[in-house]
């Protein structure tokens, strides 16, 4: 019930009562990951690469589904965190392993039920790692006025070779 005192000091009647109960406000499920982003940088095609995210949640009733889509270059190393694991926290592996070069992108969902979702942007960049071919020493017997045999070591991801040839030491045109 409720009453209003006027300035003169004169009272109003006391209003109609309500009736209000007050609930114990529900503790909300939260999930929590850090790093909000992951970006491995620029990194060589076919190399491994790890990074990791930290996940914790409180009040938790159910697991944490973990997804991840995009690129297929990025992995994650487990696909489901338990309600107890995400309480204490837990590091999962996010894999990044590509074969092709270019920017890539994918995007990890944490859920749980009753529990608002987490994303996390993934990013990488690869490129070819530009290796020097070793030129093995020519073997003398194969070396003649107008000819040798020139061996190296391939390197991976070469479409082809181009070999300079120059002369030294003597006037023979080659």
């Amino acid at each position: 019930k409720v009453k209003a005192v006027y300035l003169d000091e004169t009272e109003s009647e006391w209003s109609t009562a309500l009736s209000v109960t007050l609930e114990e406000e529900q503790p909300v499920p939260t999930i929590i990951c850090t790093p909000d982003e992951l970006n491995f940088g620029t990194v060589y095609t076919n190399s491994d690469n790890t990074l990791s995210l930290l996940i914790s949640g409180t009040n938790l009733d159910d697991d944490i589904t973990i997804s991840i889509e995009g690129d297929e270059y990025f992995a994650i190393d487990t696909y489901q965190v338990s309600a107890a694991e995400a309480a204490s926290g837990i590091e999962i592996n996010v894999s990044y392993n590509p074969t092709v070069a270019g920017e890539h992108i994918a995007l990890i969902t944490l859920s749980s039920e009753g529990a608002e979702d987490v994303e996390i942007y993934v990013f990488g960049n690869a490129e070819i790692e530009k290796l020097i071919p070793e030129v093995d020493e020519p073997d003398e017997s194969s070396i003649t006025s107008t000819s040798f045999v020139a061996c190296w070591s391939a390197v991976p991801n070469v479409e082809s070779y181009t070999l300079e040839v120059t002369q030294t030491g003597s006037a023979h045109d080659v």
